[in-house]
């Protein structure tokens, strides 16, 4: 009886995957995109025939941001309190002149966090390189760091 469900249950997650008509190659391209419609997700999705994907030049960050973090950040004081440490990851696009814009909140170790990791996101700029032509809709994620 155990080898019959054992049997069912591989053979039931084998045609699931295998079943759905999707083929991956590797030499495929494919792009990774990020939608905004209530929550954030991360989708897969191939370009269309005519489309075109440009090779991209990523914005810097301006100086060294260990050391922006570092020097900037004010631990909240409840935390403090509490004696709490953890982190923040922040999704934030960056607008053409190199300020984070719609900073979001992806994961918080604890909601005491968020408003200081969101001001110092804030606080950031990036600066584009002049060979980049299309200077929009660029993001970065940032992992903001609460330790004691």
């Amino acid at each position: 009886m155990k080898l019959a469900i054992l049997f069912l249950f591989f053979n039931s997650i084998f045609f699931s995957v295998f079943s759905q008509g999707r083929k991956m190659s590797y030499d495929s391209v494919q792009k990774l995109s990020y939608r905004i419609e209530g929550k954030d997700t991360i989708y897969y999705d191939t370009p269309a025939s005519n489309e075109v994907l440009m090779d991209r030049i990523s914005p810097v960050f301006v100086g060294n941001m260990k050391d922006f973090i570092k020097d900037n950040l004010v631990y909240p004081e409840e935390a403090r309190k509490r004696k709490l440490e953890g982190y923040v990851n922040l999704y934030c696009p960056i607008d053409s002149n190199g300020i984070p814009t719609n900073v979001l909140v992806l994961y918080s170790s604890s909601p005491l966090f968020d408003k200081e990791a969101e001001r110092i996101v804030r606080l950031m700029r990036w600066k584009w390189d002049k060979r980049e032509t299309f200077k929009e809709k660029w993001a970065e994620h940032v992992q903001i760091v609460f330790k004691l």
